[in-house]
């Protein structure tokens, strides 16, 4: 992980170059004016048609190809290499990353059609080490001529060939394990590239949610969020609280947080960030910092009584701890014991289920 912050930073460094002409003419001695504003305007849109992502630099828009004669002479075996990419559709869906195809007009089936072809070319050129990097990078630049979905197209098809080199059936000692470890490094600095320009000019928004929920939890994304949440010297907020362990569809946080607001059990202008991030740790990014734990509007009871239903299973003994970090009852955190005996006295029979329960059982069966 220190190894993808440490490209991390090298990439934030190359991708996030930009022009600001208006600054620059200004600082030159020329006046800010109407016609000057209309030859920045015309040198703009000159630019943007040689580089649709003017003023920054166009991912894999640097890389040099390799010459591709040189292979002849690396003696360079071939080897046998199969896997296949069962885990990678099924992890997309369990994300629905799918969604992201569907709002494009696509079906994910295409990028599994594109990623068979790349496996495919791999397995067979395996002895070809520089053209296969070559034609990595051309399928890379083709598609970032698509500003938006072609930079996810681009993350998605690397991710997937990454793990089609996990799950492939070449061990440490195997024959050919050297040479695929090289180009699964190759694909993964490809990645980085790829996710920091991702992470860096993306607006984060529902659209973005699903990508974002399931590269926050792969080791890319880790190392990003640890790369932001570095404290700096200034920095003395307090560290987040932990959240609740169990895993949320991005469709049951906003149903759960659609039936809460409305049910008057959350304040309609709640967070959905931080929501998500209570339920289901989704990440809090920095410009959306400092986490502010939710308002309950109903009685403590029935915040005990979502909590158990929710979280028993997953949470253990630290259900009620992270509930006082996370939530605020009457302005201040609910107290965990009163929260543990009024479950524990439904549970044993002693009374009944808090006032309301039934409206909250309604919204709770996602």
């Amino acid at each position: 992980m220190e190894k993808q912050k440490a490209a991390f930073d090298e990439d934030i460094q190359y991708l996030g170059q930009g022009y600001n002409f208006d600054e620059d003419m200004q600082k030159a001695g020329f006046a800010k004016s109407d016609e000057l504003q209309t030859i920045l305007d015309n040198i703009v849109a000159a630019e943007k048609e040689k580089n649709p992502y003017f003023p920054c630099v166009a991912p894999f828009s640097g890389i040099e190809k390799a010459d591709e004669s040189i292979d002849e002479l690396l003696m360079a075996s071939k080897y046998d290499i199969k896997a296949c990419l069962t885990c990678y559709y099924n992890e997309l869906v369990k994300y629905e990353v799918n969604t992201l195809f569907q709002k494009a007009n696509f079906d994910i089936k295409y990028l599994f059609e594109i990623l068979k072809g790349v496996c495919t070319y791999i397995s067979e050129n395996t002895d070809k080490p520089l053209t296969t990097q070559n034609k990595i990078t051309e399928l890379l630049q083709e598609s970032g001529k698509s500003p938006g979905f072609g930079n996810v197209l681009q993350i998605l098809i690397l991710q997937g060939v990454i793990k089609w080199f996990e799950n492939c059936n070449i061990n440490e000692g195997d024959t050919g394990y050297t040479e695929a470890q090289e180009l699964c490094n190759f694909v993964n600095e490809q990645l980085i590239e790829a996710c920091t320009f991702y992470f860096m000019f993306f607006e984060k928004n529902d659209n973005s949610r699903p990508l974002d929920n399931y590269l926050f939890e792969t080791n890319i994304g880790k190392a990003w969020l640890e790369l932001q949440n570095q404290p700096q010297q200034s920095d003395t907020k307090k560290p987040q609280p932990t959240h609740f362990n169990r895993h949320f569809t991005t469709d049951e946080q906003k149903k759960l947080f659609e039936g809460l607001t409305k049910g008057g059990f959350l304040p309609k202008d709640a967070d959905y960030r931080h929501f998500c991030y209570v339920f289901g740790g989704t990440a809090i990014l920095n410009n959306e910092k400092p986490f502010e734990p939710l308002i309950w509007g109903k009685s403590v009871g029935l915040l005990a009584y979502m909590i158990d239903t929710l979280f028993s299973d997953t949470d253990g003994t630290n259900l009620w701890e992270t509930t006082e970090k996370c939530f605020v009852w009457k302005e201040k955190a609910p107290n965990k014991d009163s929260m543990k005996n009024t479950v524990s006295k439904y549970k044993n029979d002693f009374k009944e289920k808090p006032k309301g329960f039934e409206k909250l059982d309604t919204i709770l069966s996602l």
